[in-house]
């Protein structure tokens, strides 16, 4: 199985690991980090058919972006039963 770690961030600023994760990129680990959140074309782009029917998928972060983006994977085919989330809040 391949395990495909999607970062967004507000900035570079906010890219803790950033190296870490780079040097983990082989054949079975993706890495992938941009600025701001994903949108339904990005989800698209990055995410096969095979992985978005058959991915389990870990979101974590602010309940707002979670919320979205369980609900753009959804609309991508994702299964319900396959979306973990982590709500951090304070």
């Amino acid at each position: 199985h391949t395990i495909k770690v999607i970062w967004t961030t507000k900035n570079e600023s906010e890219r803790y690991y950033h190296q870490d994760f780079e040097a983990l990129v082989t054949g079975n680990f993706d890495y992938v980090v941009q600025n701001h959140r994903l949108n339904r074309a990005q989800v698209k782009e990055m995410l096969t058919v095979e992985e978005l029917q058959t991915g389990q998928f870990f979101i974590v972060g602010p309940a707002f972006g979670v919320i979205g983006l369980k609900k753009m994977l959804s609309a991508a085919g994702v299964n319900k039963n396959n979306l973990i989330d982590e709500r951090l809040t304070m």
